[in-house]
């Protein structure tokens, strides 16, 4: 019996439950339990030491065994369009998770759309669909009885701040659920690349991993996870989301330039119930483009999140563009070197003057508002038209009357911020080590 057959009935579902079948026919062992083996590890390297990028738990230089468990698992037919969702939801944003789960179960997978989701949930928070711990495996159908009645397999106690498992949802997504196109959304905390983290330069947050404490997955490693991906499986992902607060930093977007085509993320914070999942199941289901999706996911995030109370800002990234936009960007770099070594006062009295995107982050400016903040003495006119094409769509709640570009970056107030931006060995990111970025911050701060 094929998928499609039985989408949205919840009787035909129960049964299939009942008696193992997988969730694409009626061969697979997707409806089985996998042994709960439990995955320690904190923001480790995704080469897992092994030159061919297969994933590694540490232990025994092989696939952790928990994502062995599902390998064999049948192979769907080939759909548009796979949505996956990284869900790292052992935390405080537990609640909200399970209201986004049950969003997108409000439309469910279709003919057209896979929508997989990988939850970690925390105990203590929620009990209305099961007080569980641990991560599951759920391939999300329309309007099920429960939520839990997706789960295709039980994943037992995951840290999903580890870059492994990462990896592994994505291998196994591409394998079991191929599709012409492929969305990855990291749904979680966020740090950017901001000192305030438990790490910098960051995301996700998970408090409870055989008791080990909280871990954050580093940007790094995220962005080599998703690589050894890519070149192991062939795939290719159109479009990185996050539902994270601060991630649309420059720095970010730069790290995953060739490995997604778009990036759609928030700038500022965001309040704790994030996108609208059943408004994005549905255009998943109606038809896919993959042109059209970041621009709706930006007008999709604004038209939820218009009414609150907090500034929000929101945009997506055209990645390509950074061929064009990089050198223009660093000639911005070297009249801004000028400028420091003539005038540092006056240069240091802009840089004061930016409205802060976050009080609690005073390191992360929106790029255009400093730039424009300097248009009076540097000409921004390329730099302006060249980032035009590079963040197309940018929408914001604009309370107290500002206007933002869209696209953070990081520019340290003191030597404090400056040092723990670089003071991880081996943690550089690509935009530091690759734009004149890094050149002005070494003249701002010597003349601080």
């Amino acid at each position: 019996m094929s998928f499609a057959k039985f989408k949205c009935v919840f009787l035909t579902l129960v049964l299939l439950h009942a008696i193992g079948f997988a969730s694409c026919n009626a061969n697979g062992a997707s409806g089985e339990q996998s042994e709960s083996g439990d995955q320690t590890g904190s923001g480790s390297d995704a080469d897992g030491g092994k030159q061919d990028g297969n994933p590694s738990n540490g232990k025994d230089g092989g696939v952790p065994a928990v994502w062995q468990n599902i390998s064999s698992f049948d192979v769907c037919p080939e759909k548009e369009v796979t949505y996956l969702v990284y869900m790292a939801a052992d935390n405080d944003l537990e609640p909200d998770a399970i209201k986004n789960l049950k969003s997108l179960q409000k439309v469910g997978s279709s003919s057209n759309a896979n929508i997989l989701v990988l939850l970690d949930r925390h105990s203590g928070y929620d009990a209305a669909e099961e007080d569980r711990k641990g991560a599951d495996l759920y391939y999300i159908t329309c309007n099920p009885g429960m939520m839990n009645d997706d789960i295709i397999s039980e994943m037992g106690e995951l840290n999903m701040a580890d870059s492994v498992n990462l990896q592994c949802f994505l291998e196994f997504a591409c394998a079991h659920y191929p599709a012409k196109h492929m969305i990855l959304n990291i749904w979680s905390h966020g740090f950017g690349v901001h000192s305030d983290g438990l790490i910098p330069k960051s995301v996700i947050r998970d408090d409870n991993t055989n008791n080990s404490g909280a871990s954050s997955m580093r940007i790094i490693d995220m962005a080599k996870a998703i690589r050894n991906f890519e070149n192991r499986k062939g795939c290719h992902l159109d479009l990185m989301q996050f539902d994270c607060c601060d991630m649309q930093m420059i720095e970010v977007a730069f790290q995953l330039r060739d490995l997604a085509d778009y990036v759609a993320a928030p700038l500022t914070e965001i309040l704790a119930n994030g996108s609208d999942y059943e408004a994005i199941a549905g255009y998943l289901k109606n038809g896919y483009s993959k042109e059209e999706f970041p621009g709706f996911l930006v007008e999709s995030f604004y038209n939820r999140q218009k009414n609150n109370i907090i500034n929000i800002v929101y945009s997506y990234v055209e990645t390509s563009r950074f061929s064009e936009f990089t050198p223009v960007f660093d000639a911005f770099c070297e009249s801004l070197i000028g400028f420091a070594k003539t005038d540092f006062t006056h240069l240091k009295r802009i840089r004061d003057s930016i409205v802060l995107l976050d009080d609690t982050i005073p390191e992360a400016v929106d790029l255009m508002c400093f730039a424009n903040n300097m248009s009076g003495d540097i000409d921004i006119a390329a730099l302006a038209a060249s980032f035009s094409e590079l963040v197309p769509a940018v929408k914001a709640t604009d309370i107290d009357g500002n206007v933002f570009s869209g696209l953070g970056i990081n520019f340290p107030c003191n030597a404090g911020q400056y040092g723990k931006y670089k003071a991880e060995s081996g943690d550089f990111l690509d935009f530091y080590l690759e734009t004149k970025w890094a050149d002005f911050m070494r003249e701002y701060m010597g003349n601080m």
